[in-house]
């Protein structure tokens, strides 16, 4: 009979769709708007240093509103609007009960600022199921330093070598197996049926190669 596995999953485009142009769209933002947006609000700094946990929402949003050259109020909307803008991917969402109750222990590894999981915790009972969570505000770590793998590692006590995890981000992906853990990257995210096959696909090789 194969073995259970523990199975480590991102949030962002793995169990939630994220979509940042999208969110500046339902925001109001042309465009033209967007683009300068997602280089001077989303892809910045201060956006993975409150992922880090390093700065706080106020000191985020006061950095990006003057990279950006936007108001506060516009450039927090961003900030906040993360969180009611994440959708679950039911394909691979409507797994975690099957692989739950297969034996297979689950855990969550997430680059995630404190007002975004808040919402997700109150909104997305899901997550209810997931043996443990390691979130990188909580943390002050990120993805992919080889830190956050080995703290992973060492809080759930993991063997690196039955632990599946499962990312939309290459570099993510690399850093985790540098750490010896069997690594997937999920890439598209417009096709998540796709990302469910790869999942199971994966889970069965890996609980099989366990003796």
């Amino acid at each position: 009979m194969p073995s259970p596995v523990n199975i480590v999953f991102d949030i962002g485009n793995v169990l939630l769709r994220w979509n940042p142009g999208a969110l500046l769209n339902e925001l109001g933002f042309s465009q033209q708007e967007q683009a300068h947006a997602l280089a001077n609000i989303v892809h910045t700094p201060e956006w993975l240093a409150l992922d880090r946990g390093d700065i706080s929402l106020d000191e985020a949003v006061a950095q990006s509103a003057q990279r950006a050259g936007l108001g506060p109020d516009r450039v927090r909307g961003v900030y906040l609007g993360v969180g009611p803008s994440l959708q679950p991917m039911e394909a691979l969402v409507e797994q975690l009960n099957p692989l739950a109750a297969a034996g297979h222990s689950l855990y969550v590894l997430s680059n995630m600022p404190e007002q975004t999981w808040q919402h997700i915790q109150d909104n997305h009972k899901f997550f209810n199921i997931f043996n443990g969570l390691l979130l990188s505000f909580e943390e002050n770590l990120i993805k992919p330093e080889a830190a956050i793998f080995q703290r992973l590692l060492a809080r759930f006590d993991l063997e690196a070598g039955s632990t599946l995890f499962i990312d939309d981000h290459l570099p993510n992906v690399l850093a985790a197996q540098e750490q010896g853990l069997v690594a997937v990257h999920l890439a598209d995210p417009d096709n998540p049926d796709l990302y469910r096959d790869d999942l199971l696909t994966q889970v069965h090789a890996l609980a099989r190669s366990i003796i």
